[in-house]
């Protein structure tokens, strides 16, 4: 039997997951294209809810480039000293984040059709798992596998409620 090497049999792992993957350039292209439609339905619809979203969406993505959310937890960690802080201690950061995206959930669903409804729940529930895979350490690939997924769902309904799908 062949020997993969370590660097090799991470392949998988380090292209999707990892903070200089194509997952997470990905993961920042969709979430600017969730706050373009975001500021796209403000200048047809007016400021509620869409500015409010155009901003969560556009703070996630400059997240995702430049890691503000681990940094926040490395600074936790640090300020405990030799103690290990409490896992949920560490994770505010992440909760905090999973707190804001539900009130996002809230005020998509009051504004989106049922179609888009549907790929809301279906982005909250995969949003969800990738916030539970985060916070129990499960795995880098399952998490962002699931949170592509998620964004991906989000991306589609803002997608169709600009109008820009229907022919």
């Amino acid at each position: 039997m062949l020997a993969v090497p370590l660097a090799l049999s991470n392949r998988p792992v380090l292209v999707v997951s990892g903070e200089d993957s194509l997952g997470t350039w990905l993961s920042g292209a969709m979430l600017v294209a969730c706050c373009a439609f975001s500021l796209h339905l403000w200048k047809m619809r007016g400021a509620r809810p869409w500015s409010p979203l155009a901003l969560f969406f556009g703070l996630l993505a400059l997240d995702e480039r430049f890691m503000f959310h681990e940094s926040m937890k490395e600074r936790i960690q640090v300020g405990f000293g030799d103690m290990s802080p409490p896992n949920i201690v560490s994770e505010f950061p992440v909760i905090g984040g999973a707190l804001l995206g539900i009130a996002v959930c809230c005020a998509l669903w009051r504004k989106l059709p049922s179609k888009g409804r549907a790929l809301l729940v279906s982005g909250a529930v995969l949003g969800a798992a990738s916030v539970a895979m985060d916070v129990l350490h499960q795995g880098a690939l399952p998490e962002d596998a699931c949170k592509l997924l998620a964004e991906l769902c989000v991306l589609q309904a803002l997608w169709a409620e600009t109008g820009a799908l229907r022919a």
